[in-house]
């Protein structure tokens, strides 16, 4: 089984540079610190489920963690994956054992918290494009929504879910007729996980108008949903494509809008929150303060995670969080009861 097995494993860890290259000798007083971003030391590949492998499934998984001052990562979580949860127990195992040289300032080791990596499972031998009886069921999925045949519709999407363990090919387009489905029913929050999986595995296999076109809707959706970081990200995606004009005109107007809001000091953003069945909730701050109201269900702790910075709390509610700017990007974890909904309200200091 292992000579046709191969776990790809794609790093992509987002870290921003502190360090300035190069201060004004003549005048040392004015040079601050100097902070070094840790560097990999041993990076574990993780196992292939072999439950997955045996059909030629195949998936990603995203996490972020946090680096410690002796270079070992602590508090992994998934971020965002294709949905496997074999997948996520493998990637969870692996990075638990990577070790780095830690990060630095001024010589001395300090955790580094905002960091982000991307696991890919790929086959060696998986097949390229679809199976006959993929092709089927998206086509007949398709026909029900033409008729508008909503309920028949979701029972075949659901009876392929379970099927599931495709390859990457059938599963960009298994979330392609998913976002067409949802868009239907107006789901907002399920029609943009499927544009996500578009978005994650599609640039080389769907069609680049399909994969723009996903950029596009996700934009819509997150600036819908407050997502506001999330849309920024996938607009520059949008921008780095070859060509693509109409789409790229056509959403600004849009990103116009979101870096106008973020800007406005006499707005609140309000998102709405709902921890699911994994126990934990994210979110991208636009602005550096925050509080979370109207609880409904139990929270039990907040992690803040920025780039050079992390803190943890126990849950309060009516508290303001007020985040330096020299934090950076910051990134807000809360834990709790599954089905525990908030509202986390942005604010401008």
């Amino acid at each position: 089984m292992e000579n046709f097995i191969k776990s790809t494993l794609m790093t992509s860890v987002l870290f921003v540079s502190l360090t300035t290259g190069a201060f004004a000798k003549s005048e040392p007083n004015i040079h601050l610190s100097t902070i070094v971003n840790a560097s990999a030391v041993e990076r574990v590949a993780p196992q292939y489920p072999r439950n997955v492998a045996l059909v030629g499934g195949e998936g990603w998984v995203t996490l972020s963690y946090i680096i410690n001052e002796d270079g070992s990562v602590a508090s992994p979580i998934v971020e965002d994956s294709s949905g496997q949860k074999g997948f996520e127990r493998a990637a969870l195992r692996a990075i638990k054992r990577w070790q780095y040289s830690p990060a630095t300032k001024d010589g001395k080791p300090i955790k580094q918290c905002k960091n982000s990596v991307m696991f890919s499972f790929n086959m060696s031998d998986a097949e390229e494009g679809a199976s006959r009886g993929f092709v089927r069921s998206y086509r007949n999925i398709n026909n029900l929504l033409d008729e508008s045949k909503l309920i028949e519709a979701k029972e075949h999407i659901d009876k392929l879910a379970k099927k599931g363990r495709w390859n990457r090919y059938e599963e960009a387009y298994f979330n392609l007729v998913k976002a067409r489905y949802f868009q239907l029913t107006a789901e907002p929050r399920q029609e943009l996980e499927a544009h996500r999986g578009i978005i994650w595995h599609g640039k080389d296999i769907v069609k680049s108008e399909l994969y723009a076109n996903a950029l596009i809707n996700a934009i819509k959706l997150q600036t819908q949903l407050q997502e506001y970081k999330g849309a920024l990200k996938n607009h520059k995606k949008l921008m780095e494509l070859d060509g693509q004009d109409t789409y790229k005109s056509a959403v600004q107007p849009v990103i116009d809008e979101i870096v106008a809001l973020i800007a406005d000091k006499n707005k609140m953003l309000v998102i709405a929150a709902e921890i699911k069945n994994d126990d934990v909730w994210t979110h991208t701050l636009a602005r550096p303060n925050f509080a979370i109201a109207e609880v409904s269900g139990a929270l039990h702790t907040l992690e803040v995670r920025c780039d050079n910075q992390f803190s943890q709390f126990k849950f309060a509610e009516n508290m303001q969080w007020n985040i330096p700017k020299s934090w950076g990007e910051c990134n807000v974890v809360v834990f709790g009861e599954p089905n525990s909904s908030f509202k986390l309200i942005e604010v401008q200091s």
